[in-house]
């Protein structure tokens, strides 16, 4: 199992829709239905990272990689922000002084060394007196890097860059800009997690249709159907077609990869048409329902985020209008 961690939530949004992550009985913890990857929000500051990962190693020692992502301030202002860093050794800054201990990661082409600080650095005079060290400062690298040491895990981290110390010169002010663009930011950690992960490289010799949006992860897809397919491109027709809605570029490349997808698998197609109309009742009112990848099992999970006596009673309502065996069909082709 591949372990993601992250700081904070937002950091990871990209991740939740592209991996459909599942929640566990553990907060903050995620796994896709194989168990193949699963994701961690450990909380910010070195305490809750050390001991909220040392927790789920304790706990799934079928981990045998962690990755962090997140965003880290930069010092000098050829740190350009938005672009991402591999790092090669933390050192800790307890806000007063250095403790030289220091973890060095599995990457063995990363350049860059960051400085997990005890506190925000939001001081001109701190992150001068940082920089002799490293110009990159985080919060959690250190401690996550010290875990993996004691488990015997291969660590990696991979950092944006969200700000230039001491520029900010309030928490609020950092916070707030952080979560604007957490977003836009989350995307490209999540490209750069697949660009990892890519067994081959991106085909150049692939056409990309005019007048529509594609994200690095729409481009994957694209270009797997398109080689499922034995296509160079996306065909006219469908182009045609697809230009011809009233939506918009983004929503455009969506309906196309929905449309090749089909095209691919007509059956499996089919079978998803038919669960998004047997699950609709359970949709509408903001519920989950997760099916294995493949459709190969009959039970799935049901999730649900409960904020008041309120949501109880249309999951309630849900249920009734909800057919276990009708679903149960559809997954065993009888429809």
């Amino acid at each position: 199992m591949q372990l993601l961690t992250f700081a904070h939530r937002p950091e990871a949004q990209a991740f939740f829709a592209e991996l459909e992550l599942i929640g566990t009985q553990y907060p903050g913890f995620f796994t896709t239905a194989d168990n193949h990857v699963a994701l961690l929000i450990t909380g910010e500051g070195t305490a809750n990272a050390a001991e909220n990962l040392s927790f789920i190693l304790g706990r799934y020692p079928m981990v045998n990689k962690v990755l962090n992502f997140g965003v880290c301030a930069g010092i000098k202002s050829e740190f350009e922000i938005g672009k991402i860093y591999s790092i090669r050794t933390h050192y800790f800054f307890d806000g007063h002084e250095f403790h030289f201990k220091s973890f060095t990661t599995s990457d063995l082409k990363a350049k860059w060394d960051l400085v997990t600080s005890a506190k925000r650095v939001l001081d001109p005079a701190m992150a001068t007196k940082i920089s002799p060290v490293a110009n990159l400062i985080d919060r959690e690298g250190h401690s996550l890097n010290s875990v993996c040491q004691r488990f015997n895990l291969p660590y990696f981290s991979y950092k944006i860059i969200s700000d230039h110390a001491g520029l900010l010169q309030t928490k609020t002010a950092l916070c707030e800009m952080v979560k604007e663009q957490a977003p836009l930011w989350s995307q490209k950690l999540l490209d750069h997690y697949l660009d990892l992960t890519t067994l081959s490289p991106l085909q150049k010799d692939y056409t990309y249709p005019e007048g529509l949006y594609f994200t690095q992860t729409q481009k994957r897809l694209f270009e797997k159907f398109l080689q499922a397919l034995q296509l160079t491109s996306a065909p006219e027709n469908l182009l045609i077609k697809i230009h011809k809605l009233d939506i918009s570029p983004k929503n455009k490349t969506t309906h196309l990869l929905q449309e090749l997808k089909k095209q691919l698998n007509p059956f499996l197609s089919r079978i998803e048409e038919k669960l998004d109309l047997a699950t609709k009742p359970l949709t509408q009112i903001g519920a989950q329902v997760h099916f294995d990848n493949n459709y190969e099992k009959d039970d799935f999970k049901i999730s649900l985020h409960v904020q008041s006596g309120q949501d109880l009673k249309r999951l309630k309502l849900a249920l009734e209008m909800f057919s276990y065996d009708g679903i149960k069909n559809i997954l065993n082709g009888e429809f």
